[in-house]
């Protein structure tokens, strides 16, 4: 199996994603299935349907890219939820220092976050 570059797939992403809530067949992907589509593009692997947490990390201000860039390693999962316990709201992959995602504004490669009171987890699934 070949395999494409992350900054090819990155590319392809920003220019052919597109959010649909729910979403799991590409081109309309929500936040996690663009994670599980990015997964398996890059690295011929399948993540599962649902999210497993097992490093959390509340966060009583707004999740800063820079703390990110302490804790994560390169294409881990980054999840955040609400501080309230009400479950996970947003997923993306952190690459080349910036949080890749897709969001309801689209496939984005952002250098920050703009969620606050919200735990952070960064899962290496590889």
């Amino acid at each position: 199996m070949q395999t494409i570059s992350d900054t090819d797939l990155i590319n392809f992403a920003l220019t052919h994603v597109r959010y649909r809530l729910g979403g799991r067949e590409f081109p309309y992907l929500d936040c996690w299935g663009f994670c599980r589509w990015f997964y398996h593009e890059r690295f011929g692997v399948e993540l599962p349907g649902f999210l497993s947490l097992s490093r959390q990390e509340a966060l009583n201000t707004p999740p800063e890219l820079a703390h990110i860039r302490q804790i994560a390693e390169p294409q881990d999962i980054c999840i955040f939820g609400l501080v309230s316990g009400m479950g996970i709201f947003h997923s993306g992959i952190y690459i080349h220092g910036k949080f890749l995602h897709d969001s309801r504004f689209g496939c984005q490669l952002a250098d920050s976050l703009p969620w606050h009171k919200a735990w952070f987890q960064a899962e290496e699934l590889l």
